[in-house]
Protein backbone atom coordinates (compact mmCIF):
# COMPACT_ATOMS: atom_id res chain seq x y z
CA UNK A 1 0.00 0.00 0.00
CA UNK A 2 2.82 2.47 1.06
CA UNK A 3 4.49 1.64 -2.69
CA UNK A 4 1.63 2.37 -3.87
CA UNK A 5 0.72 5.90 -2.59
CA UNK A 6 4.31 6.54 -3.13
CA UNK A 7 3.62 5.86 -6.93
CA UNK A 8 0.87 8.20 -7.23
CA UNK A 9 2.54 10.83 -5.57
CA UNK A 10 5.48 10.61 -7.39
CA UNK A 11 3.05 10.87 -10.91
CA UNK A 12 1.22 13.81 -8.95
CA UNK A 13 4.46 15.71 -8.89
CA UNK A 14 5.27 14.89 -12.74
CA UNK A 15 2.16 16.18 -14.01
CA UNK A 16 2.37 19.34 -11.69
CA UNK A 17 5.89 20.23 -13.32
CA UNK A 18 5.06 19.59 -16.94
CA UNK A 19 1.99 22.22 -16.35
CA UNK A 20 4.21 24.74 -14.72
CA UNK A 21 6.83 24.21 -17.81
CA UNK A 22 4.16 24.52 -20.35
CA UNK A 23 2.56 27.82 -18.54
CA UNK A 24 5.63 29.39 -18.24
CA UNK A 25 6.50 28.35 -22.08
CA UNK A 26 3.20 30.07 -22.50
CA UNK A 27 3.56 33.28 -20.60
CA UNK A 28 7.11 33.64 -22.20
CA UNK A 29 5.77 33.51 -25.43
CA UNK A 30 3.06 36.18 -24.91
CA UNK A 31 5.78 38.34 -23.62
CA UNK A 32 7.47 37.93 -26.66
CA UNK A 33 4.74 38.78 -28.36
CA UNK A 34 4.07 41.99 -27.13
CA UNK A 35 7.48 43.09 -27.01
CA UNK A 36 7.38 41.88 -31.18
CA UNK A 37 4.58 44.27 -31.52
CA UNK A 38 5.82 47.07 -29.65
CA UNK A 39 8.95 47.02 -31.56
CA UNK A 40 7.02 47.07 -34.72
CA UNK A 41 4.67 50.15 -33.80
CA UNK A 42 7.86 52.32 -32.65
CA UNK A 43 9.33 51.57 -35.95
CA UNK A 44 6.17 52.60 -37.46
CA UNK A 45 6.03 55.65 -35.42
CA UNK A 46 9.64 56.71 -36.21
CA UNK A 47 9.39 55.77 -40.17
CA UNK A 48 5.65 58.46 -39.95
CA UNK A 49 8.18 61.51 -37.88
CA UNK A 50 10.68 60.86 -40.72
CA UNK A 51 7.59 61.47 -43.41
CA UNK A 52 6.03 64.42 -41.49
CA UNK A 53 9.65 65.78 -40.88
CA UNK A 54 10.09 65.81 -44.88
CA UNK A 55 6.61 67.13 -45.76
CA UNK A 56 7.52 69.86 -43.73
CA UNK A 57 10.77 70.22 -45.12
CA UNK A 58 9.14 70.46 -48.40
CA UNK A 59 6.52 72.54 -47.30
CA UNK A 60 8.68 75.12 -45.84
CA UNK A 61 8.39 78.78 -46.85
CA UNK A 62 7.38 82.07 -45.73
CA UNK A 63 3.86 82.30 -44.41
CA UNK A 64 1.58 84.72 -42.57
CA UNK A 65 0.60 85.33 -38.93
CA UNK A 66 -2.66 85.85 -38.36
CA UNK A 67 -5.11 83.67 -35.80
CA UNK A 68 -5.67 80.60 -37.51
CA UNK A 69 -8.05 79.14 -34.90
CA UNK A 70 -7.12 81.46 -32.19
CA UNK A 71 -8.43 84.57 -30.69
CA UNK A 72 -8.60 87.83 -33.01
CA UNK A 73 -8.04 90.12 -30.29
CA UNK A 74 -10.98 91.86 -31.26
CA UNK A 75 -12.97 94.21 -28.57
CA UNK A 76 -16.49 93.58 -28.13
CA UNK A 77 -18.94 93.14 -29.76
CA UNK A 78 -16.48 91.68 -32.30
CA UNK A 79 -14.37 89.45 -29.81
CA UNK A 80 -14.49 86.06 -31.90
CA UNK A 81 -11.79 83.14 -32.83
CA UNK A 82 -10.06 83.91 -36.23
CA UNK A 83 -10.63 81.63 -39.06
CA UNK A 84 -7.94 83.79 -41.73
CA UNK A 85 -5.93 81.29 -43.63
CA UNK A 86 -2.89 80.89 -42.33
CA UNK A 87 -1.67 77.45 -41.19
CA UNK A 88 -0.83 74.85 -44.14
CA UNK A 89 -3.94 72.84 -42.99
CA UNK A 90 -6.09 75.46 -44.15
CA UNK A 91 -4.23 76.03 -47.30
CA UNK A 92 -3.00 79.17 -46.26
CA UNK A 93 -0.76 81.25 -48.38
CA UNK A 94 3.03 81.46 -48.57
CA UNK A 95 5.73 81.73 -50.57
CA UNK A 96 8.51 79.02 -51.03
CA UNK A 97 11.33 81.62 -51.33
CA UNK A 98 12.39 84.89 -49.86
CA UNK A 99 15.67 85.25 -52.01
CA UNK A 100 14.09 87.67 -54.85
CA UNK A 101 11.81 89.92 -53.62
CA UNK A 102 10.19 90.54 -50.17
CA UNK A 103 8.01 93.17 -48.73
CA UNK A 104 10.39 95.44 -46.59
CA UNK A 105 13.93 94.32 -45.40
CA UNK A 106 13.63 91.56 -43.46
CA UNK A 107 11.80 87.76 -43.67
CA UNK A 108 12.08 84.40 -42.39
CA UNK A 109 11.16 80.97 -43.94
CA UNK A 110 9.62 78.71 -41.66
CA UNK A 111 8.00 74.98 -41.61
CA UNK A 112 4.27 76.36 -40.90
CA UNK A 113 3.06 79.21 -39.62
CA UNK A 114 3.25 77.69 -36.27
CA UNK A 115 7.13 76.52 -36.59
CA UNK A 116 8.88 76.19 -33.39
CA UNK A 117 11.58 75.61 -34.90
CA UNK A 118 11.39 79.39 -37.27
CA UNK A 119 14.73 80.44 -38.06
CA UNK A 120 14.40 84.02 -36.42
CA UNK A 121 13.60 81.85 -33.41
CA UNK A 122 10.08 82.85 -32.77
CA UNK A 123 7.25 80.85 -34.24
CA UNK A 124 4.63 83.53 -36.25
CA UNK A 125 1.34 82.77 -35.11
CA UNK A 126 -0.06 85.07 -34.02
CA UNK A 127 1.37 88.48 -35.12
CA UNK A 128 5.21 87.40 -33.32
CA UNK A 129 7.09 88.29 -36.53
CA UNK A 130 8.99 91.00 -37.80
CA UNK A 131 6.63 92.26 -40.90
CA UNK A 132 8.05 95.69 -42.00
CA UNK A 133 6.51 95.92 -45.50
CA UNK A 134 3.96 98.81 -44.69
CA UNK A 135 5.79 102.18 -44.63
CA UNK A 136 2.73 104.10 -44.59
CA UNK A 137 -1.22 104.13 -44.00
CA UNK A 138 -3.20 106.91 -44.47
CA UNK A 139 -6.98 107.44 -44.12
CA UNK A 140 -8.05 110.36 -46.31
CA UNK A 141 -11.45 111.15 -43.60
CA UNK A 142 -12.70 113.60 -46.85
CA UNK A 143 -15.85 111.63 -48.03
CA UNK A 144 -17.98 108.16 -46.76
CA UNK A 145 -16.27 105.44 -47.41
CA UNK A 146 -12.98 107.29 -46.94
CA UNK A 147 -10.07 106.74 -49.34
CA UNK A 148 -7.05 105.32 -47.87
CA UNK A 149 -3.52 105.00 -49.45
CA UNK A 150 -1.08 102.35 -48.54
CA UNK A 151 2.59 102.49 -49.27
CA UNK A 152 5.00 99.56 -48.95
CA UNK A 153 8.75 98.92 -49.68
CA UNK A 154 9.71 96.45 -51.52
CA UNK A 155 13.36 95.17 -51.85
CA UNK A 156 14.49 93.32 -54.87
CA UNK A 157 17.26 91.20 -55.21
CA UNK A 158 15.92 90.30 -59.28
CA UNK A 159 14.24 91.90 -61.88
CA UNK A 160 10.78 91.05 -63.06
CA UNK A 161 7.53 91.51 -62.43
CA UNK A 162 5.55 90.55 -58.97
CA UNK A 163 1.58 90.66 -57.97
CA UNK A 164 0.57 92.62 -54.46
CA UNK A 165 -2.80 91.93 -53.28
CA UNK A 166 -4.32 92.94 -49.79
CA UNK A 167 -6.95 91.94 -47.83
CA UNK A 168 -8.12 93.78 -44.76
CA UNK A 169 -11.48 92.48 -42.47
CA UNK A 170 -13.13 95.37 -42.69
CA UNK A 171 -16.27 94.11 -41.08
CA UNK A 172 -14.24 92.29 -38.59
CA UNK A 173 -16.23 88.95 -38.71
CA UNK A 174 -12.51 86.70 -38.17
CA UNK A 175 -12.36 86.06 -41.45
CA UNK A 176 -11.79 87.54 -45.11
CA UNK A 177 -13.66 88.10 -47.97
CA UNK A 178 -16.92 89.51 -49.09
CA UNK A 179 -18.09 93.03 -48.74
CA UNK A 180 -18.38 95.05 -45.18
CA UNK A 181 -21.74 96.94 -43.80
CA UNK A 182 -21.51 99.28 -46.53
CA UNK A 183 -20.60 97.11 -49.85
CA UNK A 184 -16.91 98.24 -49.17
CA UNK A 185 -14.59 94.93 -50.68
CA UNK A 186 -12.53 93.17 -48.09
CA UNK A 187 -10.14 92.71 -51.03
CA UNK A 188 -8.99 96.28 -51.01
CA UNK A 189 -6.15 95.70 -53.25
CA UNK A 190 -6.12 92.76 -56.57
CA UNK A 191 -3.13 91.79 -58.04
CA UNK A 192 -0.92 95.45 -58.60
CA UNK A 193 1.64 94.71 -61.02
CA UNK A 194 4.60 95.89 -59.06
CA UNK A 195 7.80 95.61 -61.57
CA UNK A 196 10.82 95.34 -59.36
CA UNK A 197 14.57 96.09 -60.33
CA UNK A 198 17.45 95.29 -57.57
CA UNK A 199 17.22 97.30 -54.79
CA UNK A 200 14.63 98.93 -52.19
CA UNK A 201 11.31 100.37 -53.99
CA UNK A 202 8.38 102.07 -52.47
CA UNK A 203 5.07 100.91 -54.02
CA UNK A 204 1.49 102.73 -53.79
CA UNK A 205 -1.30 100.80 -55.06
CA UNK A 206 -4.53 102.90 -55.79
CA UNK A 207 -6.57 104.22 -53.06
CA UNK A 208 -9.21 101.67 -51.34
CA UNK A 209 -12.20 102.45 -49.77
CA UNK A 210 -11.82 101.99 -45.44
CA UNK A 211 -14.64 101.63 -43.41
CA UNK A 212 -17.77 98.74 -42.33
CA UNK A 213 -20.63 101.12 -43.28
CA UNK A 214 -20.60 104.95 -41.53
CA UNK A 215 -18.01 103.18 -38.77
CA UNK A 216 -14.44 102.48 -39.20
CA UNK A 217 -12.61 99.30 -38.21
CA UNK A 218 -10.05 99.57 -35.49
CA UNK A 219 -7.46 96.95 -34.94
CA UNK A 220 -8.77 95.07 -37.78
CA UNK A 221 -6.64 92.07 -39.09
CA UNK A 222 -4.89 92.71 -43.26
CA UNK A 223 -2.83 90.60 -45.19
CA UNK A 224 -0.17 91.64 -47.48
CA UNK A 225 0.92 89.27 -50.20
CA UNK A 226 3.53 90.10 -52.85
CA UNK A 227 4.26 87.00 -55.24
CA UNK A 228 5.46 86.06 -58.89
CA UNK A 229 2.17 84.83 -59.62
CA UNK A 230 -1.41 86.22 -59.59
CA UNK A 231 -4.11 85.09 -57.39
CA UNK A 232 -7.18 84.05 -59.82
CA UNK A 233 -9.65 83.50 -57.16
CA UNK A 234 -13.01 85.71 -57.48
CA UNK A 235 -13.25 86.46 -54.16
CA UNK A 236 -9.91 85.54 -51.91
CA UNK A 237 -9.82 85.01 -48.56
CA UNK A 238 -6.33 84.98 -48.42
CA UNK A 239 -5.60 81.04 -48.81
CA UNK A 240 -3.89 79.52 -51.85
CA UNK A 241 -1.08 77.70 -50.65
CA UNK A 242 2.27 78.10 -52.11
CA UNK A 243 3.78 80.52 -54.33
CA UNK A 244 6.81 80.55 -55.96
CA UNK A 245 8.67 83.50 -54.40
CA UNK A 246 7.77 87.05 -52.36
CA UNK A 247 6.43 87.17 -49.28
CA UNK A 248 3.18 87.24 -46.80
CA UNK A 249 3.20 89.33 -44.36
CA UNK A 250 -0.23 89.80 -42.24
CA UNK A 251 -0.61 93.20 -39.81
CA UNK A 252 -3.22 94.68 -37.51
CA UNK A 253 -4.42 97.88 -38.26
CA UNK A 254 -5.27 100.08 -35.52
CA UNK A 255 -6.97 103.52 -35.09
CA UNK A 256 -4.84 106.52 -34.10
CA UNK A 257 -5.04 107.70 -30.07
CA UNK A 258 -4.14 111.15 -28.81
CA UNK A 259 -2.57 111.33 -25.35
CA UNK A 260 -3.32 107.35 -25.09
CA UNK A 261 -7.24 108.07 -25.68
CA UNK A 262 -9.73 107.30 -28.58
CA UNK A 263 -10.67 110.19 -30.28
CA UNK A 264 -13.60 111.11 -32.77
CA UNK A 265 -13.00 110.55 -36.50
CA UNK A 266 -14.92 112.86 -38.38
CA UNK A 267 -16.04 113.45 -41.96
CA UNK A 268 -17.32 117.18 -43.31
CA UNK A 269 -19.58 117.13 -45.76
CA UNK A 270 -22.00 119.84 -47.39
CA UNK A 271 -25.08 119.97 -49.52
CA UNK A 272 -23.74 122.29 -51.74
CA UNK A 273 -22.08 123.50 -54.48
CA UNK A 274 -24.19 126.63 -54.18
CA UNK A 275 -25.57 129.74 -56.62
CA UNK A 276 -23.86 133.15 -55.94
CA UNK A 277 -26.98 134.46 -53.95
CA UNK A 278 -26.28 138.00 -55.41
CA UNK A 279 -27.11 141.36 -54.10
CA UNK A 280 -29.81 140.78 -51.58
CA UNK A 281 -30.15 137.03 -52.09
CA UNK A 282 -29.30 134.70 -49.12
CA UNK A 283 -28.41 130.84 -49.11
CA UNK A 284 -28.36 128.50 -46.56
CA UNK A 285 -26.05 125.58 -46.58
CA UNK A 286 -26.25 122.78 -44.64
CA UNK A 287 -22.99 121.19 -43.36
CA UNK A 288 -22.90 117.80 -41.81
CA UNK A 289 -20.26 115.98 -39.46
CA UNK A 290 -20.23 112.68 -38.75
CA UNK A 291 -17.68 110.59 -36.34
CA UNK A 292 -17.18 107.29 -37.90
CA UNK A 293 -15.22 105.99 -34.80
CA UNK A 294 -16.85 103.95 -31.55
CA UNK A 295 -16.20 106.90 -29.27
CA UNK A 296 -17.95 109.96 -27.88
CA UNK A 297 -16.31 113.35 -27.82
CA UNK A 298 -16.64 117.12 -29.40
CA UNK A 299 -14.95 119.47 -31.60
CA UNK A 300 -14.88 122.99 -32.64
CA UNK A 301 -15.32 124.49 -35.84
CA UNK A 302 -14.10 127.55 -37.86
CA UNK A 303 -15.47 129.06 -41.13
CA UNK A 304 -12.74 130.79 -43.36
CA UNK A 305 -13.12 132.74 -46.57
CA UNK A 306 -10.55 131.45 -49.42
CA UNK A 307 -11.80 133.90 -52.33
CA UNK A 308 -14.73 135.44 -53.74
CA UNK A 309 -17.38 138.36 -52.45
CA UNK A 310 -19.88 136.09 -51.18
CA UNK A 311 -20.36 136.44 -47.26
CA UNK A 312 -20.93 133.48 -44.72
CA UNK A 313 -21.61 133.62 -41.17
CA UNK A 314 -21.03 132.12 -38.29
CA UNK A 315 -17.56 132.00 -38.55
CA UNK A 316 -17.12 129.99 -35.64
CA UNK A 317 -18.63 127.18 -33.17
CA UNK A 318 -18.30 125.09 -30.64
CA UNK A 319 -17.45 123.01 -28.92
CA UNK A 320 -19.85 120.57 -30.54
CA UNK A 321 -20.99 117.61 -28.79
CA UNK A 322 -20.89 113.85 -30.85
CA UNK A 323 -21.74 110.39 -29.73
CA UNK A 324 -19.90 107.43 -30.98
CA UNK A 325 -20.56 105.62 -34.60
CA UNK A 326 -23.39 104.06 -34.93
CA UNK A 327 -25.65 106.09 -32.01
CA UNK A 328 -29.41 104.94 -32.05
CA UNK A 329 -30.46 107.92 -31.84
CA UNK A 330 -28.28 110.01 -34.66
CA UNK A 331 -26.35 111.89 -32.54
CA UNK A 332 -23.15 110.60 -34.43
CA UNK A 333 -24.03 113.45 -36.83
CA UNK A 334 -24.07 117.07 -36.15
CA UNK A 335 -25.88 119.40 -38.32
CA UNK A 336 -24.67 122.97 -38.83
CA UNK A 337 -26.29 125.41 -40.74
CA UNK A 338 -23.82 128.47 -42.65
CA UNK A 339 -25.62 131.84 -44.31
CA UNK A 340 -24.49 133.25 -47.10
CA UNK A 341 -25.51 136.26 -48.40
CA UNK A 342 -24.53 138.58 -51.20
CA UNK A 343 -21.92 138.43 -53.97
CA UNK A 344 -21.23 138.67 -57.76
CA UNK A 345 -18.42 136.25 -58.50
CA UNK A 346 -16.80 132.79 -58.09
CA UNK A 347 -17.05 132.33 -54.23
CA UNK A 348 -15.34 129.71 -51.85
CA UNK A 349 -14.94 129.04 -47.92
CA UNK A 350 -13.34 126.28 -46.04
CA UNK A 351 -15.27 124.71 -43.18
CA UNK A 352 -12.92 123.25 -40.60
CA UNK A 353 -13.51 121.12 -37.49
CA UNK A 354 -11.20 121.15 -35.01
CA UNK A 355 -8.41 118.84 -36.90
CA UNK A 356 -6.52 115.72 -35.56
CA UNK A 357 -4.03 114.86 -37.71
CA UNK A 358 -1.90 112.24 -36.78
CA UNK A 359 1.30 110.49 -38.76
CA UNK A 360 1.15 106.71 -39.34
CA UNK A 361 2.88 104.74 -37.04
CA UNK A 362 4.59 101.65 -37.98
CA UNK A 363 5.55 99.08 -35.77
CA UNK A 364 6.49 95.08 -35.95
CA UNK A 365 3.23 94.23 -34.98
CA UNK A 366 1.00 96.58 -36.91
CA UNK A 367 -0.01 99.78 -38.10
CA UNK A 368 -1.51 102.28 -36.20
CA UNK A 369 -2.92 104.59 -39.47
CA UNK A 370 -2.68 108.54 -40.17
CA UNK A 371 -5.62 110.78 -40.95
CA UNK A 372 -5.95 113.69 -43.20
CA UNK A 373 -8.71 116.22 -44.22
CA UNK A 374 -10.81 114.11 -41.87
CA UNK A 375 -12.31 117.63 -40.24
CA UNK A 376 -12.61 119.98 -43.62
CA UNK A 377 -14.74 120.67 -46.62
CA UNK A 378 -15.37 123.23 -48.73
CA UNK A 379 -18.38 125.50 -49.61
CA UNK A 380 -18.20 126.33 -53.44
CA UNK A 381 -20.73 129.12 -54.59
CA UNK A 382 -20.71 129.92 -58.39
CA UNK A 383 -22.15 132.04 -61.04
CA UNK A 384 -25.05 130.22 -62.55
CA UNK A 385 -23.88 130.12 -67.08
CA UNK A 386 -26.65 131.12 -68.39
CA UNK A 387 -27.33 130.82 -72.28
CA UNK A 388 -29.85 131.66 -74.87
CA UNK A 389 -32.38 128.47 -75.17
CA UNK A 390 -35.19 129.49 -77.66
CA UNK A 391 -35.40 132.96 -79.77
CA UNK A 392 -37.87 134.28 -82.33
CA UNK A 393 -39.46 137.30 -83.51
CA UNK A 394 -42.60 138.20 -85.49
CA UNK A 395 -43.00 142.09 -87.47
CA UNK A 396 -46.66 143.63 -87.20
CA UNK A 397 -47.55 146.40 -89.53
CA UNK A 398 -50.13 149.09 -89.13
CA UNK A 399 -50.49 152.42 -89.75
CA UNK A 400 -48.11 154.47 -89.25
CA UNK A 401 -46.02 152.44 -87.25
CA UNK A 402 -45.10 148.80 -87.26
CA UNK A 403 -44.47 146.45 -84.41
CA UNK A 404 -41.34 143.88 -83.76
CA UNK A 405 -41.96 141.05 -81.37
CA UNK A 406 -39.11 139.20 -79.82
CA UNK A 407 -39.47 136.13 -77.64
CA UNK A 408 -36.70 134.52 -76.03
CA UNK A 409 -35.86 132.02 -73.46
CA UNK A 410 -33.12 131.39 -71.17
CA UNK A 411 -31.44 128.43 -69.78
CA UNK A 412 -28.82 126.73 -67.15
CA UNK A 413 -26.32 124.40 -68.31
CA UNK A 414 -28.84 121.67 -67.67
CA UNK A 415 -31.26 123.09 -69.94
CA UNK A 416 -33.72 124.04 -67.30
CA UNK A 417 -35.67 127.79 -67.46
CA UNK A 418 -34.42 130.08 -65.53
CA UNK A 419 -36.94 132.34 -64.22
CA UNK A 420 -35.83 135.90 -63.16
CA UNK A 421 -32.83 136.32 -65.91
CA UNK A 422 -32.16 139.87 -66.91
CA UNK A 423 -31.80 139.71 -71.02
CA UNK A 424 -30.58 142.95 -72.70
CA UNK A 425 -31.86 143.34 -76.49
CA UNK A 426 -30.55 145.35 -79.38
CA UNK A 427 -32.82 146.07 -82.49
CA UNK A 428 -30.15 147.55 -85.65
CA UNK A 429 -32.56 149.11 -88.28
CA UNK A 430 -31.17 149.28 -92.17
CA UNK A 431 -29.98 152.39 -92.09
CA UNK A 432 -28.37 152.11 -89.02
CA UNK A 433 -29.02 153.30 -85.19
CA UNK A 434 -29.28 150.85 -82.60
CA UNK A 435 -32.23 150.30 -79.73
CA UNK A 436 -32.06 148.40 -76.76
CA UNK A 437 -34.28 147.07 -74.07
CA UNK A 438 -33.99 145.02 -71.48
CA UNK A 439 -36.50 142.56 -70.32
CA UNK A 440 -36.95 140.13 -67.36
CA UNK A 441 -37.75 135.98 -67.99
CA UNK A 442 -40.97 134.99 -66.23
CA UNK A 443 -41.47 131.68 -63.74
CA UNK A 444 -40.67 129.51 -66.84
CA UNK A 445 -37.99 131.24 -68.26
CA UNK A 446 -39.80 133.24 -71.16
CA UNK A 447 -39.30 136.89 -71.84
CA UNK A 448 -40.79 138.90 -74.74
CA UNK A 449 -39.87 142.56 -76.07
CA UNK A 450 -41.56 145.21 -78.52
CA UNK A 451 -39.80 147.53 -80.62
CA UNK A 452 -41.76 149.98 -82.36
CA UNK A 453 -40.38 150.95 -86.20
CA UNK A 454 -41.42 153.05 -89.05
CA UNK A 455 -41.03 150.95 -91.88
CA UNK A 456 -41.10 147.13 -93.23
CA UNK A 457 -37.65 146.74 -93.67
CA UNK A 458 -35.61 144.09 -92.24
CA UNK A 459 -34.40 144.73 -88.89
CA UNK A 460 -31.69 142.54 -86.65
CA UNK A 461 -32.17 142.08 -83.16
CA UNK A 462 -29.52 140.76 -80.87
CA UNK A 463 -28.75 139.57 -77.73
CA UNK A 464 -26.12 141.48 -76.09
CA UNK A 465 -26.22 139.96 -72.27
CA UNK A 466 -27.72 138.12 -69.53
CA UNK A 467 -27.88 138.95 -66.05
CA UNK A 468 -29.13 138.10 -62.52
CA UNK A 469 -28.52 136.93 -59.37
CA UNK A 470 -25.98 134.50 -59.18
CA UNK A 471 -26.12 134.39 -62.85
CA UNK A 472 -22.90 134.88 -65.68
CA UNK A 473 -23.76 134.90 -69.97
CA UNK A 474 -22.56 132.45 -71.30
CA UNK A 475 -22.79 132.69 -74.93
CA UNK A 476 -20.48 129.91 -76.03
CA UNK A 477 -23.62 127.33 -74.89
CA UNK A 478 -26.20 129.14 -76.93
CA UNK A 479 -28.38 126.42 -78.15
CA UNK A 480 -29.78 128.62 -81.11
CA UNK A 481 -27.89 131.57 -82.72
CA UNK A 482 -28.86 135.12 -80.34
CA UNK A 483 -28.86 136.92 -83.56
CA UNK A 484 -32.37 137.24 -85.48
CA UNK A 485 -33.74 139.05 -88.21
CA UNK A 486 -37.01 139.97 -88.95
CA UNK A 487 -38.86 142.13 -91.90
CA UNK A 488 -42.41 143.05 -92.53
CA UNK A 489 -44.46 141.57 -94.76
Amino acid sequence: MKKILLYFLVVLVTLSLVMMGASCKKTTDVVNGEQEEEEEEEEEEEEEEEEEEEEEEEDTGDYGDAPDGGSTGYPSPFAQIGNFPTLLASNGAYTLSISEVTLGLTASMEAGANDPADPDGVPNLTNTDSDDGITNYFINLVSIPPPTDLTILVHSNTSGTYYLNVLIDLNMDGEWGGVAGGGEAEWVVKNYSVSVTPGDTPVTPPSFAFSNGNRLPDGAWARLALTSEMITDTDWDGSGGAFTSGEVEDHIIRLPLVGGKCIPLLVVTNDGPYPVPGPGGTVFCIVTVKNLRDCAGSFNWTLLSDYGDVNCAPLLGGPEAIEAAGDPNGDDEVIIIITATGGTLDSQWTFRATAVDPDAVVTDDGVTAGCSGESETTLEFFTKKVSVGEMSGTHICGTPFCQIRVVVSVWDANAIAVPGADVTLEMTAPGGGETRMTVTTDENGWAAANFIVTSHDEHTIEVIDITGDGMEYAPEDNVVPSVITVAGP
